[in-house]
């Protein structure tokens, strides 16, 4: 699958839809297993200037504690009507620093390649054009699920610089995630 990063007006057109103000606090959850569409839109809403959160554990975990949850509805309130959205050059690389990357002439950035092995060992079966087979090099493979505990909760930072410690990676510095 590929999922390219969305454009501004898109974003736009979407929370005005749904009625979200600028300054509202967003907060996503997900269900098991669904954990990364959720980190994705969050990614998304932060670049793009939104106050956006996510909920540690989603609906189950917030169930579990005994938070009560209603059926869903789809919105039917009013619109809003947001001006531009904050440019979200500073959140994405680019392909020059990448190319950078893959030469060996950036050491600034490390890249982490959240595809499944198969198709970053190049090995994943024919599924069009849109999987792309191999990797970038000196990129390494993470799966979405080291950065999570069983129950779906987010490891704590300790569990977590240990996963950057397990692929020889800095947290101090800039992580690219494809």
């Amino acid at each position: 699958f590929a999922f390219p990063f969305p454009r501004a007006e898109n974003v736009r057109d979407v929370v005005q839809k749904i009625g979200i103000k600028r300054d509202d606090q967003i907060i996503l959850y997900a269900q098991p297993g669904k954990t990364v569409g959720a980190t994705r839109t969050y990614v998304v809403l932060n670049a793009f200037g939104f106050k956006v959160s996510l909920l540690n554990g989603g609906l189950f975990g917030y169930k579990a504690k005994g938070y009560p949850v209603e059926e869903g509805k789809d919105y039917t309130g009013e619109q809003t009507k947001i001006g531009d959205l904050k440019d979200p050059k500073d959140a994405l690389a680019t392909l020059e620093e990448l190319q950078q990357f893959e030469a060996g002439k950036n050491d600034k950035i490390q890249v982490i390649d959240s595809r499944p092995k198969v198709a970053f060992d190049g090995n994943a079966p024919d599924h069009g054009e849109h999987l792309r087979q191999g990797n970038i090099g000196g990129s390494v493979n993470i799966l979405p699920n080291e950065f999570l505990n069983s129950d779906d909760t987010f490891k704590c930072d300790e569990e977590l610089l240990a996963v950057f410690d397990k692929y020889s990676l800095d947290p101090k510095k800039d992580t690219v995630v494809m």
